[in-house]
């Protein structure tokens, strides 16, 4: 047996390397921490808190879903409760395997319980993962660019009118230049406006909810939480990482804190970020598996599409 032309043992021998780094990382980045101290300060974050934080991780995944209810609803009639059936599904594969794996399982879940073929499913994984960037470089500028917030927020605007006035064109440019998939995904502005607002809905509450959580832990500042989000964000887009992110994630909060705090790296500041992204990260993880598993025990999988319906609703 192989996995995109290599042994599987290989295949998995690398994920095997890749989960090992992960948590040496993390313990790490973790010398140093004053156990007793973490303990206090999660103890001392308001029940309603960690409340209003779970309720965001799943106000998220209900934007997702509505995200996909904007592109697959007008192909395959997807309604909201298919569309959060494999949001969650898709996002719990995505958080056990290492090295982004379980991404495949949004093709396959399409395939199977919609009758979608690889050849559509696939440009709408890449539009996914390519509007997810674009939303957190527009999060970057916002945060990161050297100048008063008026202008950031001003030329955010002008470049959003921009390319929604020649992106078509510039994209038909560069068509015979990026591979076909991509090209394709492109070009076919999945979702239209509803999937971009769902898309910047989904990433605000996400970094709002853990900048809430990693101010009291970490004893953060407002900018430097904020700048921990996202940097976390960003580096959980790296390819090469472990489950869930583990190690990788804890590294970007802790670099993004450094930035927006300018402070000094001490042991116990970067020990003190580490920890509690370290938390927050395993609220994520726990909460959308939750959801993931009371999905399965309480909303069955939907009756497959044939698949010349699948082929007549699916567009050529």
């Amino acid at each position: 047996m192989s996995d995109g032309g290599r042994p599987r043992w290989q295949v998995w021998t690398v994920r095997l390397l890749v989960c090992v780094a992960a948590v040496a990382l993390v313990a790490w980045l973790l010398r140093g921490l004053d156990w007793q101290r973490l303990r206090e300060a999660a103890l001392g974050v308001p029940e309603w808190l960690w409340g209003v934080v779970m309720a965001a991780v799943i106000g998220t995944h209900a934007l997702r879903a509505a995200r996909l209810c904007a592109e697959w609803g007008p192909r395959i009639g997807l309604r909201f409760g298919a569309a959060w059936r494999l949001q969650v599904l898709h996002n719990a594969a995505v958080n056990t395997l290492p090295m982004r794996a379980g991404e495949a399982g949004y093709a396959w879940l399409l395939h199977r319980d919609h009758g979608v073929r690889l050849s559509e499913s696939l440009p709408s994984l890449v539009w996914l993962r390519v509007q997810d960037a674009l939303m957190l470089l527009a999060w970057t500028w916002l945060m990161l660019a050297p100048l008063p917030l008026g202008w950031r927020l001003g030329l955010l605007l002008v470049a959003v009118v921009a390319v929604a006035r020649w992106a078509p064109a510039v994209l038909k440019a560069l068509a015979r230049r990026l591979p076909r998939q991509l090209s394709e995904a492109l070009a076919s502005r999945r979702g239209g406006s509803r999937s971009w607002l769902c898309s910047a809905g989904n990433w605000s509450l996400k970094l709002a909810a853990v900048a809430a959580l990693l101010l009291p832990l970490a004893g953060l500042s407002v900018p430097a939480a904020l700048h921990g989000a996202l940097a976390g964000e960003l580096a959980a887009l790296l390819p090469l990482q472990g489950p869930a992110g583990l190690g990788t994630y804890e590294a970007g909060v802790l670099g993004g804190s450094l930035w927006g705090s300018q402070v000094a790296a001490t042991p116990a500041f970067t020990s003190g970020v580490v920890a509690a992204a370290l938390l927050v990260h395993a609220l994520w993880f726990l909460t959308g598996l939750l959801a993931a598993a009371l999905t399965l025990l309480f909303q069955p999988a939907p009756v497959r599409a044939p698949a010349s319906l699948a082929a007549e609703r699916s567009p050529r």
